[in-house]
């Protein structure tokens, strides 16, 4: 007789009292990092929970912890400095796949390298639909690309992409159209009532038409600033539609590329051109409508030097679904202060205390299974299937309680880094609560001291730490180091061969 083990129907209880800490823990300000953990100079925070995903050109940094690597002399590049490179590859990938804004549309990436071949986990907090798979395959068709000859310029510009797969650039700045018309109007908005200091001597732009690649290649980064300047104005002042603006689009997203390349000289020659406009904030917001020329152009550079790269399998890891409590579960918030043990008060704040009648219905709702988290139950529960490389890609920083779950399933593995916002609409599957009750409770006591500490007289200031990082360019320097241990490699393997060939002949 064949023994059938039933799922249970609902979450465990310490997976319901993490939906109720964090609750609580949101309620009372949504923002864990502190002055105590945090840089030296709070940001301002709102006292509610911001709707929209937090990447905008003010919640943007450089992506400082791939950008330090360093050209070494090594027999092997990429074993001597290859977790930055790695890394890179990883986070260009789930940029690429976060095509709109908003949380569900958040990605996140893992690595298993074989002998000849890399596969590479995708996961996102919504379901992937045909036109993601078809982008995925016309990824991979790319990366198989990236090995020819010639597919690569030396001064690494967008020409190799445009050469080795010309719809693919064209076919991601159309998937990423609202993003990048959101982008493109603040930059319009830096703009507005700003002197221009355009040089007399123009080069036809062609109205709606896209630069050609092969010109755009001999383009300096002050050209195209002016370029890049005269397309934005004429967006507003003469808006396109249809395949017009789908085209103007994708030249804008070139010229930013060029621009790009050298955040310094962005910032510089964009404050020349506007100097009332704040060159930094400019070159931020280039450098996001840049991003998915700039994206693809690492992923070429890697894949080129590296064939490893360029037999890539991406393998979609589907969401297990929502969570949802069950009515047993469903507590009034004072209950749920009670038995989370949290200390004794003659009344609750404020913040706490025109929210209980809310607090059931919030703890009522089915909660997604975030794309990190995706990816840490998917190796807890298959460990043959964990990654080579101990670290998850994703298109922004972790939330508080994924990167705390982190800290308690895999505290090896490294993300890009954490924004601290504690997000309390956080799944976890019904299954995966049942076997992870102890860490469950290791992640529930992390959420209750951080509310403690919030209810202490002392408490540290909460700061806001930026959600999203801009994956930076592979730098000059880098890619020479990396071109000559390339063409160390391809020389011992030239000569490898030559000896098979002669033993052959003995």
């Amino acid at each position: 007789m064949a023994f059938v083990v039933q799922q249970p129907l609902h979450p465990s209880n310490e997976y319901a009292q993490v939906v109720w800490a964090s609750h609580i823990l949101s309620y009372l300000h949504p923002y864990t990092c502190s002055t105590t953990d945090g840089p030296s100079k709070p940001s301002p925070v709102p006292d509610v929970l911001p709707e929209d995903d937090g990447d905008s050109e003010d919640d943007l940094v450089d992506d400082l912890d791939t950008d330090s690597i360093i050209a070494g002399e090594a027999p092997d590049y990429l074993a001597a400095h290859g977790e930055p490179i790695r890394q890179k590859f990883l986070n260009c990938v789930a940029e690429l796949l976060a095509h709109k804004r908003g949380g569900k549309h958040v990605a996140a990436t893992a690595l298993r390298e074989k002998t000849n071949s890399v596969e590479v986990d995708v996961a996102r907090n919504n379901r992937f639909s045909v036109e993601d798979d078809k982008w995925l395959a016309s990824l991979s068709h790319f990366l198989a690309k990236c090995g020819g000859q010639g597919t690569t310029a030396a001064d690494g510009t967008m020409y190799d992409v445009e050469n080795s797969c010309p719809s693919l650039l064209e076919a991601t700045v159309r998937r990423n159209a609202t993003r990048l018309d959101g982008w493109i109007g603040q930059f319009a908005k830096l703009l507005k009532g700003a002197t221009l200091m355009l040089s007399a001597a123009t080069r036809p732009v062609g109205g709606a038409r896209s630069p050609n690649p092969s010109q755009e290649n001999q383009l300096s980064v002050p050209d195209a600033a002016e370029e890049f300047v005269r397309w934005v104005r004429a967006s507003i002042l003469a808006p396109a539609t249809g395949e017009s603006a789908a085209m103007a689009r994708l030249g804008m997203v070139r010229l930013a590329a060029v621009v790009a390349r050298s955040p310094e000289a962005a910032s510089a020659e964009l404050k020349r051109i506007a100097p009332s406009v704040d060159g930094s904030k400019a070159a931020r917001l280039c450098r996001l409508i840049a991003r998915p020329a700039v994206n693809l152009r690492t992923l070429a550079r890697i894949a080129h030097l590296f064939p490893r790269f360029q037999a890539v399998v991406f393998i979609k890891v589907e969401t297990p679904g929502f969570t949802r409590l069950g009515p047993q579960q469903i507590l009034g918030l004072a209950e749920a202060w009670e038995q989370l043990g949290l200390p004794r008060l003659d009344r609750l704040p404020k913040s706490l205390s025109h929210r209980q009648k809310r607090f059931r219905k919030d703890c009522a709702r089915a909660f997604p299974v975030h794309c990190d988290a995706q990816l840490l139950l998917r190796y807890e529960a298959e460990p043959s299937l964990a990654p080579s490389l101990p670290y998850i890609g994703c298109s922004k920083r972790a939330c508080f309680l994924c990167h705390s779950l982190l800290s308690v399933l895999a505290p090896q593995t490294r993300v890009r880094g954490h924004h601290g916002v504690c997000y309390p609409f956080w799944g976890l599957g019904v299954l995966q609560s049942e076997n992870l009750r102890r860490e469950l409770q290791q992640l529930c006591g992390i959420v209750k001291g951080k509310i403690v500490a919030r209810l202490s007289p002392s408490r540290p200031t909460p700061l806001m730490v930026p959600q999203s990082s801009a994956v930076s360019d592979l730098r000059t320097a880098d890619m020479a180091g990396l071109r000559r241990q390339s063409a160390h490699r391809q020389e011992l393997e030239r000569r490898s061969q030559e000896v098979r060939e002669r033993m052959q002949i003995l």
